[in-house]
C-alpha cells in the first residue's frame, strides 16, 4: 500500500479510533490546544503521543495532560533504556526498561514485626469504628 495521508478526519471515526498498521496518517483539525488534548485522550489506547512547540514550557503542560506512557516532545519515538516504557489504558501492561521495567521481574513482599510488645503498648486496639 501506498503512504496514505486521510485529512479533516473526526475524531468518532474508525480510522481515529482504532490502531492502522500500516503508513497511514490521519489528519484531525483542532482550534484550541484544549480541544487536541480532550480528542487524544479520547482513545482506549495511551501508549504514546508527541507534542510539537517553540514553546517548551507550554509543550510541557500539555505534555503532562495526555493519558499516555511516553510523550516525547519535539521528538518521535526515541527510547532510552534508563528510562520506563509502556502505555496506559488498553495499550500495554507494566513497564519495559528502566528500574520500572526492571520491577516487573521481581516479587515484593511486605514483613511487619511487632515492635511494641504488648497489647497495653497498642492503643489502636481498644479503637471502636463506628458502624453505619
Amino acid at each position: 500500500m501506498e503512504p496514505t495521508i486521510f485529512d479533516r478526519v473526526e475524531n468518532s471515526w474508525t480510522i481515529a479510533r482504532e490502531e492502522i498498521f500500516g503508513p497511514v496518517l490521519s489528519v484531525l483539525r483542532y482550534k484550541e490546544t484544549d480541544d487536541a488534548v480532550r480528542m487524544a485522550n479520547d482513545s482506549v489506547y495511551g501508549l504514546g503521543g508527541g507534542v510539537w512547540s517553540k514553546d517548551p514550557e507550554r509543550a510541557m503542560g500539555i505534555a503532562r495532560s495526555l493519558r499516555a506512557g511516553t510523550i516525547w516532545i519535539n521528538e518521535w519515538h526515541l527510547l532510552n533504556e534508563r528510562a520506563p516504557f509502556g502505555g496506559y489504558k488498553q495499550s500495554g501492561i507494566g513497564r519495559e526498561f528502566g528500574q520500572d521495567g526492571l520491577k516487573e521481574y521481581t516479587e515484593s513482599k511486605h514483613i511487619h514485626v511487632d515492635q511494641a510488645g504488648s497489647r497495653d503498648k497498642k492503643p489502636w486496639y481498644d479503637v471502636v469504628v463506628p458502624r453505619h
